[in-house]
């Protein structure tokens, strides 16, 4: 499972600002916060498989005059 943070800026920008942020197990839907984004957006952020040694990665899409990036971070098993 991994926490993950999506996060968007306009294309002419680099201003990031969190969206919103939840839960991830690759092959489910992710479990996220109120976030307004569209199914699409959502569907094409998550389109990865995280590696098996990869603790962390980003993922990053653009649609229409935005950019979208997730970012995906192991939970430890402690």
């Amino acid at each position: 499972m991994y926490k993950v943070t999506i996060q968007t800026t306009p294309a002419r920008e680099s201003n990031w600002s969190v969206v919103t942020a939840g839960t991830w197990t690759p092959g489910r839907p992710p479990q996220l916060e109120d976030h307004g984004l569209s199914p699409s957006v959502i569907e094409a952020l998550f389109n990865v498989v995280p590696s098996a040694t990869n603790e962390s990665g980003r993922n990053q899409i653009q649609d229409g005059g935005s950019y979208y990036a997730v970012v995906v971070r192991r939970l430890s098993n402690k």
